[in-house]
């Protein structure tokens, strides 16, 4: 989710790159909430600033901390569906 604040110069600089990250990343599913028109929401998820991009998963709102670009979305992605690293016995020595 992307909260944000519509005359915000920041959030219009970010918007072509969520834009285009929501067309391209597979496995997300992105969202723009205008914090000023339901602030409630904002408030819920403890939006203080703009723009204010987070993740949801498994029903919790977390902060997303990476880089605001297409290769920022993608790596988040792909550590989100990634497969476990699994050790096989007998490997150690």
């Amino acid at each position: 989710n992307c909260f944000k604040y519509i005359r915000c110069s920041h959030c219009k600089a970010l918007a072509p790159v969520y834009e285009e990250a929501a067309g391209v990343v597979k496995g997300l599913r992105f969202a723009k909430v205008d914090a000023t028109r339901y602030k409630p929401m904002a408030v819920k998820y403890g939006v203080h600033g703009y723009p204010t991009l987070k993740w949801l998963r498994d029903g919790h709102m977390r902060p997303y901390r990476g880089p605001q670009s297409v290769a920022g979305f993608q790596t988040l992605a792909q550590k989100l569906y990634s497969h476990p690293v699994k050790l096989q016995s007998g490997s150690h020595k």
